[in-house]
């Protein structure tokens, strides 16, 4: 054979052997970590608990984890772990491939949610308090010492807080609000920063709040009147409100949802919407209730009153036309004849409930009859139809935590907009998974990138001392034929 061709061929069996084996949409990435599942054990105290609550995907790939970790005296921490694509911890970042943050007072400082900013700063939105060893701020109790919102520049490198960002790298957020507590963020495309949570002591009742900073991290005093923050009571038939979701849609308006106590039901909460557009103000477009700019969504049925919330929120933009726009909304359901569940609720861009989803806008994820306080969809994303590429097709990826005999387990699901799951997907549309078999594993929240459906969590594995550690986990999605060869 010619050494030309001899090596035409060597060079073509190289490339056919380089390209993986197809794997289906719905299992783990076995090329992630071990078995589609990373651990991150930050160790900071012996047994410590640390809980996972972001994942942030760069564009080189590289995945950061973010999540709370428990220190000496229990006080709380907030840990980063940067991983390369394939799981491995990255040793450029941090102090091998992690970074454990600290409040300078040595206050507990827990973080509610990430952002990835375009030259990798990290934001990170918190709730720093003082409260004793063991405690935790309580939704709408009275404060022996103040609940601060705050917001974090973590420099890009790990290697600690951006001293230029704020004060010494901390911004403040509703000051003058006994309580503050943060719940989620993002990022606009100009750069200022909307981050969305709790506050208490500037009304009778407990409200959701939205603020916006600058770059800079100072307040912009141009966002909701002139003080950077909106804060208005839910609706008249309500009481206490708290935010827990914040949703940037493309056409810049804001969607801070949560959940609200209606005040003639103890016990009785509603998922909870509320609609800004892009300078703060309500969107009078939004919703039917009597104040404007508000939804409500309530799973109670007749003889079950149910407790519900919002965990995670999606839009869906337009593709050809604008009919086709959507707010995918993720929650939990509990009453008394069915316990805890996984639950979605679709809404036209109007804000009312869309009936071509699940016959009446909302759908249930059936658990079986035992009951987690985890339980719930805590993470969302949209795979759309490309007309260019064809490379997936129109579906609602969905995760979370459910109940199982000897604690929780994560699940990823995948169906299509009529509420109908993807038979193609996992087992009949379904995917249950831990670390390990036999561990306690919880999914809070996620992102999709790169044909994969990244989430983090927490894991205890039984029988160790290793107590709870940051997870997270790489289940496979769309884009499965121009990634993996053909499906």
């Amino acid at each position: 054979m010619p050494r030309a061709l001899h090596l035409l061929v060597l060079h073509a069996c190289l490339a056919v052997a380089a390209i993986p084996m197809a794997r289906a949409a719905g299992t783990l990435d076995t090329g992630f970590g071990y078995e589609g599942a990373v651990r991150v054990s930050f160790d900071a105290v012996i047994s410590g608990d640390d809980r996972g609550v972001a994942v942030l995907a760069q564009a080189d790939g590289k995945l950061i984890l973010v999540g709370e970790v428990e220190t000496e005296n229990d006080i709380r921490a907030i840990g980063l772990a940067r991983r390369l694509p394939n799981g491995n911890p990255d040793l450029a970042f941090g102090s091998n491939g992690e970074r454990v943050l600290r409040d300078p007072d040595d206050w507990n400082i827990v973080p509610a949610a990430a952002v990835l900013q375009p030259d990798g700063g990290i934001l990170v939105a918190a709730t720093r308090f003082e409260i004793g060893p063991g405690m935790r701020p309580k939704s709408g109790a009275a404060a022996i010492n103040p609940i601060e919102w705050v917001v974090l520049r973590v420099r890009p490198d790990g290697s600690g807080l951006d001293t230029a960002f704020g004060l010494n790298g901390m911004a403040w957020v509703a000051l003058g609000a006994p309580t503050a507590m943060a719940a989620a963020i993002a990022l606009q495309p100009d750069g200022r920063i909307l981050t969305a949570g709790t506050v208490d002591g500037l009304s009778s009742v407990a409200q959701m709040a939205v603020s916006r900073l600058m770059p800079s991290g100072a307040v912009d005093l141009a966002f909701a009147g002139g003080d950077g923050l909106f804060a208005e009571d839910f609706a008249p038939t309500y009481g206490y409100a708290g935010a827990r979701a914040l949703l940037l849609q493309s056409d810049g308006r804001i969607v801070v949802g949560g959940q609200a106590q209606k005040s003639v039901g103890d016990g009785d909460w509603d998922m909870a919407l509320i609609r800004l557009l892009a300078d703060g103000s309500v969107d009078g477009g939004f919703g039917s209730m009597i104040v404007a700019g508000r939804v409500a969504i309530d799973f109670s049925t007749p003889g079950d009153v149910r407790d519900d919330d919002i965990r995670a929120l999606a839009y869906r933009r337009p593709l050809l036309s604008d009919t086709g726009r959507k707010l995918v909304i993720g929650g939990s359901s509990d009453g008394a004849a069915v316990l805890r569940r996984p639950v979605l609720a679709m809404l036209t861009y109007a804000g009312a409930l869309d009936t071509g989803f699940s016959g009446d806008g909302r759908l249930e994820v059936g658990v079986g009859f035992l009951d987690a306080s985890e339980t719930g969809t805590q993470a969302l994303a949209l795979e759309r139809l490309s007309s260019l590429s064809l490379t997936t097709a129109d579906h609602i990826l969905f995760a979370g935590t459910v109940p199982t005999l000897v604690g929780t387990t994560c699940f990823a699901r995948r169906i299509d907009f009529a509420g109908d799951p993807d038979p193609l997907f996992g087992n009949a549309g379904v995917l249950e998974f831990g670390v390990v078999p036999g561990s306690q594993d919880d999914c809070r929240a996620g992102t999709l990138a790169d044909g994969r459906f990244l989430l983090a969590g927490a894991s205890t594995i039984p029988m160790t001392m290793s107590g709870v550690d940051v997870s997270g986990f790489a289940v496979l999605a769309g884009d499965l034929l121009f990634r993996n060869g053909y499906e």
